[in-house]
């Protein structure tokens, strides 16, 4: 700070205090100096540092492999494949024994069953019936509530693969393309006002977002369903290593804190009000009507 500066202050804090400007001025000084002691170092001289773009570089490479796995299952833009494989996800939450019922209720079970029996039409269906109950109940345990969330996580993960991210690199960068990981980018500073937009839509889907051990097995579990065979050791240790350092940007790093900040230094606004997205989508409801609409025209059919 110069020292014209260094007076204008004391001239300000002495004859406006109260003002609405000067309050203003003063809580974007204060998150100036909050950004200025982060490290390593991103922002300098009311300048985001090339360590900045750095961060985006490197969820840009490593979702690119995620989002092949969720595009091509829970998040496909065929609404039946998406949902195909939420109730593939929600089958491994049955044990064994619930999973063979579950099995019994298809079509060809259910229909020779009825054909072998020597129980009347009506008790047989009643029974079948009473094991579609059963296991409706047991959607409404607590480890179907987790798969649930996971589904949702799964969305809010695909959000985060999906993301614009060279809209923000190309502010520091503006000839880097992302096609090649060996391509080494020409990272300049950048003032944070262009970003401000850019910045906000990703604070909307990652400031509530949690990477945790289930979520990192589901993808690996939708790799598999969507393959038909298991992940080979090395490519699901690569798959991995994606999501840890997805992980370790979003938890240690571009946290919510310090991306609400750059928000508010950009809008130049300490007033400003950032907004975070909801992922409870309730795919469990839609499984039990999945298997009541299918028990219900596969009796018909019977």
């Amino acid at each position: 700070m110069g020292i014209f500066d260094f007076f204008t202050n004391i001239f300000e804090s002495i004859f406006k205090s109260s003002s609405p400007e000067f309050k203003k001025k003063q809580a974007l000084q204060k998150i100036d100096s909050e950004l200025k002691k982060i490290q390593p170092s991103i922002y300098k001289s009311g300048m985001l540092q090339p360590n900045f773009p750095e961060l985006f570089r490197i969820l840009y490479e490593n979702t690119a492999p995620i989002e092949k796995i969720l595009s091509s299952t829970v998040s496909s833009q065929d609404i039946k494949v998406n949902y195909f494989y939420e109730r593939k996800l929600f089958t491994t939450g049955f044990p064994p024994a619930d999973q063979e019922k579950l099995e019994n209720l298809t079509y060809d079970y259910r229909k020779s069953e009825i054909l072998d029996s020597d129980l009347s039409l009506s008790k047989v269906i009643e029974s079948q019936h009473h094991t579609l109950d059963f296991l409706i109940k047991q959607i409404n345990t607590q480890e179907f509530v987790r798969i649930d969330e996971i589904i949702g996580s799964l969305q809010q993960l695909t959000d985060i693969c999906r993301f614009n991210y060279l809209a923000i690199i190309h502010n520091f960068d503006p000839e880097y393309n992302g096609f090649s990981m060996s391509e080494k980018p020409n990272f300049v500073s950048c003032v944070p006002s262009p970003l401000g937009n850019s910045l906000q839509d990703f604070y909307y889907i990652t400031a509530k977002f949690k990477m945790t051990s289930s979520l990192a097995n589901a993808v690996l579990a939708l790799e598999q369903l969507r393959t038909g065979k298991a992940v080979p050791q090395e490519q699901s240790e690569k798959y991995m290593e994606c999501l840890k350092k997805i992980n370790s940007v979003l938890s240690k790093y571009l946290t919510p804190d310090l991306l609400k900040k750059l928000i508010i230094l950009a809008k130049k606004d300490p007033e400003f009000s950032v907004q975070t997205a909801s992922y409870n989508i309730n795919a469990r409801q839609r499984y039990v009507q999945y298997l009541q609409q299918k028990f219900d025209s596969d009796t018909n059919r019977i």
